[in-house]
């Protein structure tokens, strides 16, 4: 057959039809890949907007000994425990999250000290008779949660 639809011509058309499926298939594949991890990244910073605004609210009414259990408790993607120093008057409450790919990315921490601080790394801190380790960040009163 040597017409306009000879057989490399046919299997040249059908190479670019089956191309073009592929390439848009890839397409809507990272599309919905871009849109489940803004979803994450979103559900993350939900989590450690409200660790903070506890902590914050924790630091505010400065009582850990009322109604903050010993035991861990576990809300909003993360795992919370209040940690008593063993000089009078020292606390720490740390908030550690549940899965750091999903919950949240950040550790925080809010001890007698009247500060907030946070961890990038996600993980539980060493604390020293109830004190968050001065090593981790100071997180201010006007600035918000770490964000991804």
């Amino acid at each position: 057959m040597s017409g306009p639809w000879s057989g490399r011509r046919i299997l040249l058309v059908i190479g670019l039809g089956i191309l073009g499926l592929v390439l848009a298939a890839g397409a809507a594949l990272l599309k919905l890949a871009q849109l489940s991890y803004e979803s994450l990244k979103a559900t993350r910073a939900q989590n450690e907007r409200a660790v903070v605004h506890d902590l914050r609210a924790l630091l505010a009414a400065r009582r850990p000994d009322s109604p903050l259990p010993s035991e861990a408790v576990e809300a909003s993607g993360y795992k919370r425990r209040l940690h008593v120093g063993d000089t009078a008057g020292r606390f720490a409450y740390v908030a550690v999250p549940l899965d750091p790919l999903a919950s949240g990315r950040s550790s925080f921490c809010a001890d007698a000290s009247g500060l907030l601080r946070f961890s990038l790394e996600g993980g539980e801190p060493e604390l020293v008779d109830g004190a968050c380790p001065a090593s981790w960040l100071v997180l201010s009163d006007d600035v918000p949660a770490p964000s991804w």
